[in-house]
C-alpha cells in the first residue's frame, strides 16, 4: 500500500503543477484540458524511457468522467 500512496501523491502533485501552469498561461483549466496535458506528458515520458509513468497514468484515470 505504501507504493500506491507514493504514486497517488505524485499523481496529485503532477495534476496540481499542470493546473498551475495552465492557469499561469491564462489557458482553460477544465478536467478535460488537464487530462489532455497529462496524456501529452505521458507520451513524452514513454519516448524518453520506453515505459509509462505510473503516477501520470493514475492522474489521467482519476480525471476521466464518471
Amino acid at each position: 500500500m505504501q507504493t500506491y500512496d507514493m504514486v497517488f501523491e505524485e499523481a496529485c502533485r503532477l495534476v496540481g503543477q499542470c493546473y498551475l501552469e495552465l492557469a499561469q498561461r491564462g489557458a482553460a483549466t477544465e478536467k478535460e484540458v488537464l487530462a489532455s496535458e497529462l496524456r501529452n506528458l505521458q507520451l513524452r515520458y514513454r519516448e524518453l524511457t520506453g515505459s509509462p509513468n505510473r503516477a501520470v497514468e493514475l492522474a489521467i484515470v482519476q480525471l476521466k468522467p464518471c
